[in-house]
């Protein structure tokens, strides 16, 4: 039995860390991403928002695009969210389409009256570009969510640790679920 949770995950990092919160609590998942992005790793998905820009292109370059692209399917977001008392929000901050959906999600979620957490990563310092949209996108999310548990991957200490990058990832979203399982205890 589902406890009045839904997790909403956003691009690909948010998919996988999705994965990882539900290993950890009882919550159904509304997935956001472009439309025509390939779903990793297949689970049950209760819903899905196929997100296009007003032009009708499925790629998004820019945070801008992502955001107007949202805005477009805004009632159906809303309508999915009202069934819950409880919204996470699993998403990588730092990319066009998280960092763009994001903080309008948790601004519906927050309109409604909705408890909102907040699960992301931020870049690595290599990715300056991307540390400055993730920045943003950070900012914006804070008036609208009751906790935000953030990962910095420049914290991730030793990658030599993993014999992959991927593997490395997948530990930071176990890290990540745990964190949000410890905050809703």
């Amino acid at each position: 039995m589902r406890d009045n949770t839904l997790i909403v995950a956003m691009g690909g990092a948010g998919r996988a860390i999705a994965d990882s919160v539900r290993r950890h609590i009882c919550a159904d998942l509304l997935l956001i991403n472009a439309q025509g992005q390939p779903q990793p790793h297949p689970i049950d998905i209760e819903g899905s928002v196929s997100l296009r820009t007003p032009a009708g292109e499925s790629t998004f370059y820019s945070v801008r695009h992502s955001r107007a692209a949202a805005l477009l399917v805004e009632d159906q977001i809303t309508a999915r969210l009202e069934k819950f008392q409880r919204i996470i929000l699993t998403v990588g901050l730092g990319g066009a389409t998280g960092s763009g959906v994001a903080p309008v999600v948790a601004r519906l979620a927050s309109a409604l009256g909705k408890d909102v957490l907040a699960a992301v990563t931020l870049p690595f310092a290599v990715e300056s570009d991307r540390i400055l949209i993730a920045d943003g996108a950070l900012a914006e999310l804070k008036p609208f969510c009751k906790e935000i548990v953030v990962h910095d991957h420049e914290k991730v200490t030793s990658l030599m640790a993993f014999n992959s990058l991927d593997e490395a990832l997948q530990k930071v979203a176990d890290q990540l679920a745990q964190q949000v399982s410890t905050q809703l205890a």
